[in-house]
């Protein structure tokens, strides 16, 4: 092609047909005449590469990134910089990769310049855009300066990302892959604290007005949302009135029933390893002398499903989980009668629910009939409240190696007979998410990160 020529001439002469080139409307007319002005490596094509960093053609934006790299001009990098401020997310996104390649192929480049660059690409890791969070990172792998390491520990306090712990981590491993504190014995690899970013609690709910009513009583965001292997967290970093903090880890089941919930829960205690867990959500009431609305604190959960099939009949064999001795004490001693509630009754009235401890009964069913409801709460004459998540997730909170404190908090949205409905299911899953707040609000537990 003509770009392909004009790169052969090798000199500055070629370099106005060149850029002219990087206009034309062929794509690889463009990618040609990128590679072109790489051959020939003048600082006289830096304005027409940088104009390409924006072109629609992915390999075009790569190509001048990467001449822009191998020319080795010191004004490349304050330009991209400047380009991270821009509006545009394609064009953030471009920057982002551009520098990477620009700085670590810079062998004159200046320590201001470097540092101006790796500051820059930090401020990128708070973008909104998850792209241009993921690019920065691999462009602060790119570089290899161990002196990031403090800062982007530094931002974790700030904010949380997945991405900046892997930022830590891939420069960490770079540096050591070549020695780096052989060399530069005044900047030794710097191990992550264990104690950035524990979360303190998990909370789970079981259908999704369960975790919206969390997210509007928690301020969580899908800007909050991240992902590890098949689940979905959202993760918000609460203040408390003593000016710390704690880090919390809401998620959803994909259904209902305690085998769903307790996969749910063994993920989360794999991916975050909380200090505790909390399955907050609605429940049936387990007698027409309950009001509904009212929130039960779960002492005990009661799986009532388990048992014997015989030609006389079922023979039960409950299990029973019992709540975090911790958590209890203090769950029963926050004051109750103060919380917000971001829903109105359905009834019309102004009525404040009563929080009163009790057994929660947890079974595989949805219970819509009288006769069944009433056959459960025989089991256990403390019995307040059917579900179907509690025990399967104090079945994992418990069962692990290092057991984990679990708590099951319930509002209570019907009855369990031939009237149910969905009719209290928003207000009581804003009652019991209300409550989760004030009760975190109180501190139960001392946290984790400084």
């Amino acid at each position: 092609s003509a770009a392909d020529a004009l790169g052969k001439v090798g000199s500055d002469i070629a370099i106005p047909g060149l850029l002219k080139a990087l206009e034309d409307v062929d794509s690889a007319v463009r990618r040609s005449a990128a590679n072109a002005l790489e051959k020939i490596g003048s600082d006289i094509a830096i304005p027409g590469l940088l104009k390409a960093l924006e072109d629609a053609d992915r390999d075009v934006r790569r190509s001048a990134a990467d001449v822009l790299g191998k020319i080795g001009s010191e004004i490349s990098p304050v330009q991209l910089i400047n380009f991270l401020k821009y509006r545009g997310v394609k064009l953030r996104l471009v920057a982002a990769e551009a520098l990477g390649i620009v700085v670590s192929n810079q062998d004159q480049q200046t320590n201001l310049t470097q540092a101006l660059t790796i500051v820059t690409l930090i401020s990128a890791l708070k973008d909104r855009y998850p792209g241009v969070r993921r690019q920065a990172v691999q462009s602060l792998q790119k570089i290899q300066n161990p002196k990031s390491i403090k800062l982007l520990q530094q931002l974790q306090l700030e904010v949380f990302n997945p991405e900046i712990n892997q930022a830590i981590i891939g420069i960490q491993e770079a540096c050591q892959f070549y020695n780096y504190q052989l060399t530069q014995p005044s900047l030794p690899i710097v191990p992550t604290p264990k104690t950035i970013n524990q979360i303190d609690f998990a909370i789970l709910t079981a259908i999704e007005p369960e975790r919206l009513a969390l997210c509007t009583a928690l301020k969580i965001t899908n800007a909050d949302r991240t992902r590890k292997d098949a689940r979905t967290y959202w993760h918000k970093r609460l203040p408390l009135p003593n000016g710390q903090h704690y880090d919390i880890i809401l998620t959803q089941a994909p259904d209902m029933a305690n085998v769903d919930a307790a996969l749910l829960a063994a993920d989360t205690l794999n991916h975050w390893q909380p200090h505790a867990i909390l399955m907050v959500g609605i429940a049936a009431a387990a007698g027409r002398d309950q009001q509904l609305g009212d929130l039960i604190l779960g002492k005990d959960v009661y799986y009532y499903e388990r048992g014997k099939a015989t030609a006389s009949g079922v023979l039960p064999e409950p299990v029973m989980y019992r709540s975090d001795a911790t958590l209890w004490n203090r769950v029963t001693t926050t004051p109750n009668h103060d919380f917000d509630i971001h829903a109105t009754r359905p009834d019309g009235t102004d009525i404040f629910p009563n929080v009163s401890p009790g057994v929660i009964a947890s079974g595989e069913q949805v219970i819509a009939h009288a006769a069944a409801r009433d056959d459960i709460a025989k089991g256990h004459r403390k019995i307040k409240a059917i579900e179907m998540e509690g025990y399967g997730v104090s079945a994992a909170a418990w069962q692990r190696f290092d057991p984990v404190r679990c708590l099951v908090i319930r509002a209570l949205c019907d009855y369990a007979d031939g009237e149910k409905n969905d009719d209290w299911h928003a207000y009581a899953a804003a009652v019991a998410a209300g409550f989760t707040k004030h009760f975190l609000m109180d501190m139960p537990l001392e946290p984790r990160n400084p």
